[in-house]
């Protein structure tokens, strides 16, 4: 499993992040092996 994330700040108080996670699954049957790639954001509040 590899990934990346990133955040970017609008203010002190409010950001955006970004992120990204690579998995890859190794099986003996051919029926369990996948390549999967998921992406997630979301809004960051600190007060």
């Amino acid at each position: 499993m590899t990934g990346l994330g990133l955040t970017w700040n609008f203010s002190e108080n409010v950001g955006v992040e970004v992120g990204w996670q690579y998995l890859k699954s190794y099986s003996n049957s051919p029926f369990y092996r996948y390549d999967q790639h998921q992406i997630s954001t979301g809004l960051v509040f600190s007060f």
